[in-house]
């Protein structure tokens, strides 16, 4: 039990400080040429 948290802690730090600017900057290049990104 203690290593899922764990884990899910990672995910969740990783979610936020990596995925969350991944997907605004794939938005700065994608939205301008018409395609949408939906998280």
């Amino acid at each position: 039990m203690n290593e899922n948290k764990i884990k899910l802690r990672k995910v969740g730090i990783f979610s936020q400080q990596l995925v969350h600017p991944v997907t605004e900057l794939l938005q700065e290049w994608f939205v301008p040429h018409g395609i949408e990104i939906t998280s």
